[in-house]
């Protein structure tokens, strides 16, 4: 079976997230997509973020329904800062893969790539894949796979300051992540 994981901190997950998954699941003909939401980022700052346990269940509603998606808390069981190359490594021992695992990231974090715990390491035991989140071309500072994928304006952020300022998030993500934020009230007082 061919994985990838799309590690984030999916605050709130959206369509965004979602058509990401799809478009490296059919592009690079993988059979799954696991979502991992992050415990602790480590390269953002966490003053608004909800509790990991809200972002694992908007995740996990977010993709209800779907075979080739799933929903992993290794990094919020592992508790601290979330490093990509421990989850990696924990997937390698729980999955037996016939392919190198692929990791998902979105070119905001190529400038600091650079930074990231065992990068050299994550790129050999990995096939890092990097997906357009801006309208511009990629200089890859490390071996990886550059998807020309449609750019889906749709942010976190812009989403938890629509909720603040009391604007619409239809269209933005799925219904049942939307009532999920109304019924505990996220994103509200941050």
């Amino acid at each position: 079976m061919k994985v990838a994981v799309y590690g984030g901190s999916f605050n709130p997950i959206h369509y965004g997230h979602l058509l990401s998954a799809v478009w490296v699941l059919e592009k690079l003909n993988y059979d799954k997509i696991i979502l991992v939401p992050t415990n602790i980022p480590v390269h953002k700052s966490y003053s608004d973020f909800p509790l990991p346990c809200h972002r694992l269940k908007m995740t996990e509603l977010a993709v209800e329904g779907f075979d080739y998606l799933e929903v992993s808390d290794v990094e919020i069981q592992r508790g601290g800062n979330s490093y990509t190359i421990d989850t990696v490594r924990e997937f390698k021992e729980k999955l037996n893969l016939t392919e190198k695992l692929g990791v998902i990231i979105g070119d905001d974090l190529l400038d600091g790539l650079h930074k990231w715990k065992e990068i050299d390491n994550l790129c050999l035991e990995t096939e890092l894949i990097c997906l357009k989140r801006n309208n511009c071309s990629i200089i890859a500072p490390y071996p990886m796979t550059l998807l020309d994928n449609r750019v889906i304006n749709i942010s976190s952020t812009d989403i938890r300051d629509r909720i603040r300022n009391g604007r619409k998030i239809d269209f933005l993500l799925p219904d049942k992540v939307k009532d999920y934020i109304n019924k505990h009230k996220l994103y509200i007082d941050n």
